[in-house]
């Protein structure tokens, strides 16, 4: 079938000024993925500011609404309890669609069994309530080596988060950008590309889960032997836009953290007496967005990263947040500069 376009949104989204529902749906987009709660009522008890009124409008538009909750559980027992508290949430607002365990914190046990058995007792809670539309939420890598497929329960919807050009596996929903612009929203936006048309509460189209995602291919120039690096450049987008890996450009240029300045040249092709390439380390469990975080930065990217240092996940890059990457860099051997590039992300997560 058709991919169907849709975005995910929190209260970062409407800060920076009221969403236009008409807009996004004019655009093309068909669903909403909003965020509602965090942890469970004795604990964390986070609602989202936005909930309500990011259901109220999406629906108004026409766009499909469905719901998340960040799972922080520590045992069975509190995996039903922070199921109730987004039942509590999900009661007050009207919520049209599934609604989604955002599992992706790397504090969550590392036991597989485990967790999966936190994320069924999770879903039997919703289903017990009226809420039997059921889906996960996680980055691939996590979901791949930290649950087991095989025995969730409640027939989930399954989410992906994978910045790249391929998903590389079989999925429902695909988010497949944290910084994309939509019309209608100001600032990033998570964008998302499902698969089945059961994000419109239709029947599902197996077939199309069954394929492996990918996005269109684009024709690429040939790569120059060196960039200029222009104002608001950063290694990453460098790297996308000449089809050269990151890694390889911070290699070639003996560069030993992130951080680039306008009118600086970089090498982008090496040498014909090629040295032996050093070991790239493994993928993040949340995918690297694609670009650097630092102070003044603001949005879901830095609340993940607060929760990562466990300090107060406020979604703004200031001066705690910038001393605890800091001291957190000094701890791991990495350049002690404060920001957050590849490199730091992926031993974060």
């Amino acid at each position: 079938m058709t991919e169907i376009k849709g975005i995910d949104i929190s209260h970062y989204q409407n800060e920076r000024g009221a969403i236009d529902f008409d807009k996004v749906k004019a655009a093309g987009y068909k669903f909403a993925i909003i965020k509602a709660t965090e942890g469970s009522e004795s604990g964390t008890a986070y609602l989202d500011e936005s909930f309500k009124s990011n259901v109220e409008g999406a629906n108004k538009a026409g766009l499909v609404s469905h719901a998340y909750h960040f799972f922080r559980t520590v045992s069975e027992a509190d995996a039903r309890a922070e199921a109730q508290w987004f039942i509590k949430a999900l009661k007050a607002a009207d919520v049209k669609g599934y609604v989604f365990c955002d599992v992706e914190l790397k504090s969550l046990t590392t036991d597989e069994e485990k967790l999966t058995a936190y994320v069924n007792a999770f879903g039997d809670e919703l289903a017990a309530a009226g809420y039997t539309r059921f889906g996960i939420y996680s980055g691939k890598y996590y979901f791949e080596s930290r649950l087991i497929e095989l025995k969730l329960l409640n027939s989930p919807l399954i989410w992906i988060a994978r910045y790249n050009s391929i998903l590389g596996r079989n999925a429902d929903v695909w988010q497949h950008s944290s910084s994309a612009s939509v019309p209608g929203i100001a600032g990033d936006v998570d964008v998302n590309i499902a698969y089945t048309d059961k994000v419109l509460l239709g029947k599902a189209s197996e077939p199309s889960k069954s394929k492996v995602s990918t996005k269109p291919k684009e024709k690429k120039a040939a790569t120059p032997d060196t960039y200029t690096v222009k104002a608001g450049d950063t290694l990453s987008e460098i790297g996308a836009k000449l089809g050269v890996n990151y890694q390889d450009i911070k290699k070639l240029n003996g560069l030993k953290s992130d951080l680039i300045l306008p009118g600086q040249k970089l090498k982008l092709k090496k040498s014909a007496a090629k040295p032996k390439a050093p070991k790239i380390s493994g993928s993040a469990v949340v995918p690297y967005p694609g670009h650097l975080i630092k102070k003044g930065s603001k949005g879901k990217d830095v609340e993940r990263i607060q929760r990562a240092l466990g300090i107060n996940a406020d979604g703004i890059f200031g001066k705690q947040t910038d001393a605890a990457v800091k001291a957190y860099q000094k701890r791991h051997g990495l350049i002690v500069d404060g920001i957050v590039g590849q490199e730091t992300w992926n031993t974060l997560f």
